[in-house]
């Protein structure tokens, strides 16, 4: 998985199945940079704490100026978590890191996007069980207040979802965060099965 900025300056790279000190499959996300044609390793980002097999940098979004970037992990007991760096400079520093996804059945990450104004995340958990609909799929939205911190203020679960639903496949926020669309793999339409569905959230 890799974005870039829409300035064109900032690319991030999620690499997941990094080992870095020690800690195998623990995963990384890496951050170059542009200076006229030539690119350069601005920074290597891990979480924290560092883990065995949590494969963080299976997902990575990076706002419009390059100064807010999230990125996953994807851990072997059906959970994920999302970790924010913030640049100041050249230097990254982690700025948040979530609790794990609330729902304990099926609950990894399969999608993620971050508003180009950096203060709405959307995270698609397509697997997750929803009261006893298995793998209906749920999206997670994070939000930044004005003292810069992060908080989860709500979960999106589609209408009467089904088995299989699969809400959350993909997402994809607006600049402002505003506006959020959300793949949905299996959804039925118009008695046909499987036909799949994009629901469009202001």
């Amino acid at each position: 998985m890799l974005l870039i900025d829409s300035n064109g300056d900032r690319v991030v790279i999620g690499a997941y199945c990094t080992n870095s000190y020690q800690q195998a499959s623990e995963g990384a996300a890496y951050v170059f940079t542009r200076s006229g044609t030539t690119w350069s390793q601005e920074a290597l980002l891990l979480e924290t704490p560092q883990v065995n097999n949590n494969l963080f940098g299976n997902h990575v979004s990076i706002n419009g100026n390059g100064d807010v970037l999230v990125a996953s992990n994807y851990t072997n007991n059906n959970s994920s978590a999302i970790t924010v760096f913030t640049r100041s400079g050249t230097t990254w520093t982690q700025e948040y890191r979530s609790d794990y996804v609330p729902y304990p059945v099926g609950s990894q990450i399969h999608s993620l996007d971050i508003s180009a104004n950096g203060k709405v995340i959307a995270v698609g958990i397509p697997h997750c069980t929803v009261g006893v609909k298995t793998n209906a799929g749920s999206v997670n939205l994070y939000k930044r207040n004005t003292s810069n911190v992060w908080y989860l203020y709500h979960t999106y679960v589609k209408y009467n979802t089904q088995n299989d639903d699969e809400v959350g496949t993909s997402v994809s926020l607006s600049g402002d965060g505003a506006i959020l669309a959300i793949g949905t793999k299996e959804a039925g339409y118009n008695n046909l099965t499987s036909a799949g569905a994009v629901d469009i959230i202001v």
